[in-house]
């Protein structure tokens, strides 16, 4: 749901999955849903997107079908549980699945925004307010004046902020920037420790919700490669599927996957042989998210040290 892909941001994702399972509850269809929150929303992009899907539904067309034509402006793991949910007559279920596990992304976002706060202030009072004042005290220039040349003083690295978002964007536009990205998320340490875990925890949770919901082992496992949002873990997860369909369990398929650590195989593997493979994948899901959320958490803590550090320096130099 980055800014270049054009997805419904995390928080919208997490309101429209709320608002879908009240509707549901109450007894109202997805497509009639769509219809009324199409009316009530006043962001353009998400009215428009909700229009669509009441319209395709309108004519006849699967909830599948409608939701895969929007790949563009909604995330694979939105997808899949939710037509998954409604082909198995469990859709108020699936919503609701949506909506704790938006809104519990959505609080550890919130958490990491909060702690970055205070050193991101403290880094602008270094590095900004109090070089603009102590310049405008030795300076002979008038407060308009000396302001506009301060300004212009950043313009480079403006500039090259500028110029990094649209290489970024160019990148995007042509389909090179998964391509280049993606390997480095899950193979370049310390991005490999938090990506890597968090599509691993987003596998084994739609490949949960997607066997409660009735799909198919072999099925569900191709499907769950998709919520990846990553092509090499993507290819290795639908790699695993093979193997189940030729008759390996899950965790013999899974042994040889390097994107997946021990412990979480382990857990897979009792699961499957109690026979509770579904509420192990989910409960696993959540203690990868944990474990990919710490190292974030350290940083920000390692950044708010930076700060305070360089703020000491800055008033005592």
């Amino acid at each position: 749901m980055g800014l270049l892909s054009g997805r419904l941001t995390l928080k919208e994702t997490a309101n429209l999955s709320f608002v879908l399972g009240a509707a549901t509850k109450g007894g109202l269809t997805l497509g009639r849903a769509f219809e009324i929150l199409a009316k009530q929303t006043n962001k353009p992009r998400v009215r428009n997107l909700l229009e669509r899907l009441a319209e395709e539904t309108r004519q006849g067309g699967t909830l599948e079908d409608a939701l895969r034509a929007e790949s563009k402006r909604l995330s694979p793991f939105f997808i899949e549980v939710l037509s998954a949910g409604e082909m198995a007559g469990r859709t108020h279920e699936a919503v609701s699945e949506l909506s704790v596990h938006y809104e519990s992304l959505v609080k550890i976002r919130r958490a990491i925004i909060r702690q970055l706060t205070y050193p991101l202030c403290l880094i602008i009072v270094a590095f900004v307010i109090k070089p603009y004042v102590m310049g405008f005290v030795l300076t002979h220039d008038d407060t308009w004046t000396y302001t506009l040349k301060f300004i212009l003083s950043y313009r480079i690295l403006a500039r090259n902020i500028a110029l990094f978002w649209v290489f970024c964007a160019i990148l995007n536009r042509f389909g090179l920037y998964r391509k280049i990205l993606d390997p480095i998320k899950v193979s370049l340490w310390p991005m490999s420790k938090v990506w890597g875990k968090f599509a691993t925890a987003m596998y084994c949770r739609s490949l949960g919700l997607l066997l409660q919901s009735g799909v198919g082992l072999p099925a569900a496992m191709e499907r769950a490669a998709r919520v990846t949002s990553n092509w090499m873990l993507e290819r290795s997860f639908r790699r695993r599927a093979v193997l189940v369909k030729q008759g390996s369990t899950v965790y013999e398929a899974l042994q040889s996957s390097r994107f997946m650590s021990r412990m979480t195989k382990e857990l897979i593997a009792v699961g499957e042989k109690s026979g509770k493979l579904e509420e192990t994948l989910i409960k696993t899901s959540d203690y990868l998210i944990a474990e990919a959320t710490t190292p974030v958490l350290v940083v920000v803590t390692c950044i708010e040290l930076f700060a305070i550090m360089a703020v000491a320096f800055m008033i005592f130099s």
